[in-house]
Parts: structure tokens; C-alpha cells; sequence
């Protein structure tokens, strides 16, 4: 069963501590909001390309708001890279704290806590198992991208921030939910997609993960 809990109970300070709600920021547009990963100490964020429609946006984060532009986006995976300013990250005044990528994939009924900025709520983690990790076709097969299901109970909000294991690893990217199922884009869709934003390629991809939308059992977060 799902449980909600706060960054601040002591079991999971335990695993996470101030790291936690130092890396999983609260991402600000003109339309609404999501979460998101701090992902490299360049200032370099990861969200969900449906939380950032724009080019760019607000982060929240460590009691300050700061602006980012919009590094890349894949509608395909529904991801999106989000950078910090430098004069922002230089008036943090301390390093930003990345979270690490799981390095192998997960199992299901493995642990999974996802954790972000639901409706009106901050650092909050919802704490549910994998349930299966193979729940689509391939890309290349014409199907939506692999995704990872768990039952962790997921709200508006929770979009684009991390799915995580036991040690605090990225499993992948929450991204919408599916009947009674939340759906994450795995991590190693993510590294992928980080890798080509860092190039300077065009990440995007064909197709548009967002299509799923159509779908009468799908909620996007």
C-alpha cells in the first residue's frame, strides 16, 4: 500500500537527509507547476517537457527562486532539460547536490519512492513498489516508450520529478499515471537523452509521448 510521508520523518532522513530536498526542485510556469531533478552541478535540471511548455521557467529551490531557459526538449519521451543561469547558481550560494542515476535497471517489486511538490504540498514522497517494468512496446515498434510501473500513488505536481530506489538512486522520471499504475520514464531513456542535450544534438525524437493523453485512462501529473 501507498504511503505518504515528508522529507522530514527520520526514517527517511535515514536514507535521504537534506541532499533529497536540496536536489528535487519546484519548477514555476505560467501555467502551473511540477518537480524536478537536480542533475549536474552545472545547474543542469531535469523535468517532464509537458511541466515546461514554454521556453522557459522558475525553479524554486533551497529557499530561493532562480529562472531557467530550456536546454532541450523530447516530446518523444516527454522530457525536458532545464539550466540555471550562472549569476543565479553564483547567488545560491552553495553547490547545487545531484541526485545519481540508478546504474542497472530495476526489478520489479523492488522499493519506489517517488518524490516532488504535489498540488499545494512541498517535499513530499510517495513510497509504493515496481510493479513491472516492461508495461510497452519499444520505441522503434511504434508503441510508447518502455516505462516503469509502480503502484506509488502519484498527484498533480509530482510530474517530472525523480522515481527512486532505496539508496536515493534515480530509477527514472515521473511522468503520468495509468488507471491504478504510475508510469516513470526509465533512467537510462534519460541518460541518453541528458548525453545528447550536453552534445548540443536535437534530443526530441519522433512522436509525442503527450498522445497518450488522448487515452481515457490516462492522467498526466
Amino acid at each position: 500500500m501507498t504511503r505518504m510521508v515528508t522529507f522530514g520523518l527520520d526514517h527517511v532522513l535515514g536514507l535521504f537527509g537534506d541532499t533529497a530536498r536540496r536536489s528535487v526542485p519546484l519548477i514555476l510556469t505560467g501555467r502551473g507547476h511540477g518537480s524536478g531533478i537536480v542533475w549536474g552541478v552545472d545547474g543542469l535540471l531535469i523535468t517532464n517537457h509537458h511541466v515546461v511548455p514554454g521556453p522557459d521557467a522558475t525553479v524554486a529551490l533551497g529557499g530561493q527562486r532562480m529562472p531557467a531557459t530550456v536546454a532541450g526538449r523530447s516530446p518523444r519521451y516527454d522530457l525536458a532539460a532545464l539550466r540555471i543561469a550562472p549569476e543565479a547558481l553564483a547567488a545560491l550560494g552553495e553547490p547545487l547536490v545531484p541526485l545519481r542515476a540508478r546504474p542497472g535497471p530495476p526489478r520489479a517489486g523492488q522499493l519506489a519512492i517517488a518524490a516532488g511538490h504535489p498540488r499545494n504540498s512541498r517535499d513530499v514522497l510517495a513510497i509504493g513498489v515496481i510493479v513491472a517494468t516492461d508495461h510497452s512496446p519499444a520505441p522503434e515498434a511504434g508503441g510508447r516508450p518502455w516505462l516503469v510501473q509502480t503502484d506509488v500513488r502519484l498527484q498533480p505536481g509530482h510530474s517530472g520529478g525523480p522515481l527512486l530506489d532505496s539508496d536515493g538512486a534515480v530509477i527514472g522520471v515521473n511522468t503520468l499515471v495509468l488507471g491504478a499504475l504510475s508510469l516513470a520514464v526509465p533512467v537510462a531513456l534519460v541518460n541518453e537523452f541528458v548525453a545528447a542535450v550536453r552534445r548540443g544534438d536535437d534530443p526530441g525524437g519522433d512522436g509525442d509521448l503527450a498522445g497518450a493523453g488522448r487515452d481515457d485512462d490516462v492522467a498526466w501529473l
